[in-house]
């Protein structure tokens, strides 16, 4: 069965050409693959616009013990490339490399290989930034180190991410480079490192990375949610069993959409702009407020990455949601972020109101038809309207 998310094009071809593999390249497009193999350069892969993914990589280190990402050098690339680089973490066994070159920004591999030749193109990639080095600069980014304080801030944003590492050379010799980089000693270092919460539990559902349809996600096929859901009753009286089902139905479809909000953000901080905080002011849950506080700090200090946040919940229940949620794998193309996001604090904001006109609707069908009222009918068809108007913007918004 194919899989977008779990092939690499390029590479059958890598394989056919090459008996014995010494390491992949990762670039950005299919086109660059295709230019580079025009010039020699028979290892290059590329993802069928996803991001690179944890699946990616272990088929990749099934093959060969090195891997090479190729990004452009602005912004965008960079980006990218934490992403990869967070992806490559749980899969850096001892005995495997992750290396990173960026390109000078505005070129491509197909112009860095044409205007160098195959062999300077392999210069580059030997030259390229071990995984370590890209890892320690990216979180020292805005730090300043030569300050004890810089020092320490930088400590608390790496050991998330080297916890993800599995057990090994690699992984203590990472705790080493951490302590040379701060200046602090290495039991001090593993103290730390003992004390942090434990793992947290495995994540939950990625509700919008297994589907390659666009638009928010949709709750309508949750069990109790949508046509069937029961209405909530009236306030003066004692929720009937159907009605708490209602209610937990609602609790779910807020926590499930603002995690879904939370790991968009946590992959790209920037979209952060697209969404007003107090949006969620009126809305109870803990995934609800997390998502509230994330994105006024993001409003507050637009200059936050990724490594930023989880440095800033490090340590607590909400630091351990963020780091499960940023580890998941994301299927959405980059350009594609944002609107998602948007999409998804469209649907949460929205959720009240849909989850009340559901409830309506249902109250009014458990009715002799019969008995009820001109008025009723009259309210029993707009509901019934809107609903449809509803359901129909939505799948506009999919496709």
């Amino acid at each position: 069965i194919f899989h977008k998310g779990r092939e690499l094009y390029g590479m059958y071809q890598a394989r056919q050409a090459n008996r014995k593999l010494e390491r992949i390249l990762v670039v950005e497009g299919y086109m660059d693959v295709i230019a580079l193999a025009q010039h020699g350069i028979s290892y290059a892969t590329a993802t069928l616009g996803t991001a690179t993914s944890k699946t990616h990589l272990e088929r990749i280190y099934r093959l060969c013990p090195e891997v090479v990402f190729c990004f452009d050098g602005d912004e965008a690339g960079r980006k990218a490339a934490f992403r990869a680089m967070e992806a490559a973490l749980p899969c850096m066994e001892d005995g495997r490399q992750a290396r990173f070159l960026f390109l000078p920004e505005g070129q491509d591999p197909d112009d860095a290989v044409r205007s160098g030749g195959a062999e300077c193109f392999q210069h580059l990639l030997d030259e390229a930034m071990p995984l370590e080095n890209f890892l320690f600069e990216s979180v020292a980014q805005g730090l300043d180190i030569t300050r004890l304080d810089g020092r320490a801030r930088m400590s608390k944003l790496a050991l998330p991410y080297i916890r993800q590492l599995p057990e090994g050379i690699y992984r203590q010799l990472m705790f080493l480079e951490l302590a040379e980089r701060t200046g602090l000693e290495l039991a001090s270092l593993m103290q730390l490192e003992a004390s942090a919460p434990a793992p947290a539990p495995p994540p939950a559902p990625d509700y919008y990375a297994e589907s390659d349809r666009g638009g928010a996600p949709s709750y309508d096929d949750t069990p109790g949610y949508g046509e069937e859901a029961p209405g909530y009753g009236e306030e003066d009286r004692a929720p009937a069993p159907g009605q708490h089902r209602a209610l937990k139905t609602l609790t779910a479809g807020y926590s499930n959409m603002a995690q879904a909000a939370l790991a968009l953000l946590l992959h790209q901080p920037d979209i952060a702009r697209l969404a007003n905080p107090d949006l969620l002011a009126d809305m109870d849950g803990e995934d609800v407020s997390l998502l509230r506080e994330l994105l006024t700090l993001l409003h507050r200090r637009p200059e936050s990455n990724t490594a930023m946040l989880l440095g800033h919940w490090y340590g607590t229940p909400e630091g351990d949601l963020l780091s499960r949620l940023a580890g998941q794998e994301r299927l959405i193309p980059t350009e594609g972020i944002g609107q998602q996001f948007a999409d998804t604090m469209a649907e949460l904001a929205h959720l009240p109101h849909r989850s009340k006109l559901a409830a309506q609707v249902d109250k009014l069908k458990l009715t002799n038809y019969a008995e009820v009222s001109e008025l009723e009918k009259q309210r029993l068809r707009e509901m019934l309207r809107e609903k449809q108007q509803r359901d129909a913007r939505r799948n506009k918004r999919k496709h």
